[in-house]
């Protein structure tokens, strides 16, 4: 008789051990401090309708003002605007009002921070950030011809 209440003490030992196990492992998923973005569609609209927005560069003729998109071509490529002025700095200055008048940040508002990045073939071209990094995030990306990629990340 005494060898089966060993027995049985063992298998309650064993599966407490197990339980334990499985707690830490689930508390480890729980608790990692992961960064995982999603796509949002209100990103992805912010991006799409941003790059339709006129501006005040001139190409080739008086009143042919370039949208966003075709500017951002402009800039990566080291074209001015109709009379010289820099492609670069009408799209930072363009991208700056944007996203000023649309993404207020900080500890009053629901979004914390948010990274816009403009890439060519990998290569960093204009990089916007205001406020803080968090590990909840939503981000939208658009990639065009010539390896111009726009990354933007709005966090939480």
């Amino acid at each position: 008789m005494n060898k089966k209440a060993q027995e049985e003490m063992i298998g309650f030992a064993l599966i407490l051990i197990i339980i334990a196990v499985l707690i830490l492992v689930f508390l480890s998923f729980a608790l990692r401090n992961k960064t995982e973005i999603s796509e949002s569609h209100e990103l992805n609209s912010f991006v799409q309708a941003s790059l339709s927005k006129t501006t005040t560069c001139e190409s080739n003729y008086e009143g042919n003002f370039q949208n966003i998109r075709r500017l951002i071509f402009k800039c990566a490529d080291g074209e001015t605007c109709l009379g010289g002025t820099n492609s670069c700095e009408i799209l930072n200055e363009t991208l700056q009002t944007i996203l000023d008048d649309s993404w207020k940040v900080g500890i009053d508002y629901p979004e914390k921070g948010y990274t816009l990045n403009i890439t060519k073939e990998g290569v960093e071209l204009i990089l916007f950030q205001n406020g803080n990094q968090t590990p909840q995030t939503n981000g939208a990306s658009q990639t065009f011809e010539r390896g111009i990629d726009i990354y933007f990340n709005v966090y939480y």
